[in-house]
């Protein structure tokens, strides 16, 4: 959904991702049901998922108190039982906030800004996985996150995000 045309979508995000308001998860989650019932056949069940939330760095997340993309991979995979959450990127160093930057300002920002947890790199190997992210602007970040996971030898690397600008 584009953020910028539904502005109470756009507040819930402000409100979820800058205000660190936790309570609006259970609205995201009915919003995700619904768009989930609407396109029962998204992800093929013939096949299994790792679903890879995009890691927030420590500093923000101890702010934050807690990390968006978490929440909504976690959603996915009590949703689809072929979907199995997997929390094996982590970020290097701590990056200027993206929504600061330029677009092209942005792709230097992350160069190298995402790298695997120890021990995961075995099952990344031959595996398909949904990377999550609350929004996609120019899609820097996803890009970042599928080259270290493909590096590895994901057999497909796809994402879902809440919103797009």
């Amino acid at each position: 959904m584009d953020y910028r045309k539904n502005p109470a979508f756009r507040k819930l995000l402000i409100n979820l991702k800058y205000n660190f308001v936790t309570d609006v998860e259970e609205l995201v989650r009915r919003i995700l049901k619904s768009f989930f019932e609407m396109r029962p056949n998204l992800f093929s069940t013939k096949q299994h998922y790792f679903v890879v939330p995009v890691p927030l760095n420590r500093r923000r997340l101890k702010q934050r108190g807690f990390n968006q993309a978490d929440m909504v991979a976690k959603y996915l995979c009590e949703r689809f039982p072929h979907c199995w959450f997997l929390n094996c990127l982590c970020r290097q160093k701590y990056q200027v906030k993206q929504s600061k930057l330029k677009k092209t300002e942005r792709v230097k920002n992350l160069v190298g800004a995402f790298e695997i947890n120890p021990g995961y790199e075995d099952l990344i190997d031959g595996s398909d996985i949904i990377i999550v992210d609350d929004v996609v602007t120019t899609g820097t970040t996803i890009n970042e996150c599928r080259k270290v996971l493909e590096d590895l030898g994901a057999n497909s690397v796809c994402a879902f995000v809440l919103a797009r600008r």
